[in-house]
C-alpha cells in the first residue's frame, strides 16, 4: 500500500522544523495599493494606478 506526500502524516520533530523554516521566511509585499478618487475623493485599495475609483470608472464608460 503506497501513500502519496499529502496525506502522510509527519512527526513532531519535522513538523517543528518545517514550522521554523516557514518562519524565517520571508513576508511577501502585498500589491495592493491605497488610492484616493479624484472625482468624488473616495479611498480604495486597488493594484493597479489608478486615477479613478470603479464607480466613478463605470459612470465615466457609459
Amino acid at each position: 500500500m503506497v501513500k502519496n506526500d499529502a496525506t502522510k502524516k509527519s512527526c513532531a520533530c519535522t513538523q517543528r522544523l518545517r514550522d521554523l523554516i516557514r518562519a524565517a521566511q520571508p513576508v511577501k509585499e502585498s500589491s495592493l495599493k491605497k488610492a484616493t478618487c479624484e472625482c468624488c475623493g473616495n479611498v480604495f485599495w486597488s493594484n493597479s494606478e489608478r486615477e479613478y475609483c470603479f464607480d466613478c470608472e463605470a459612470k465615466g464608460r457609459k
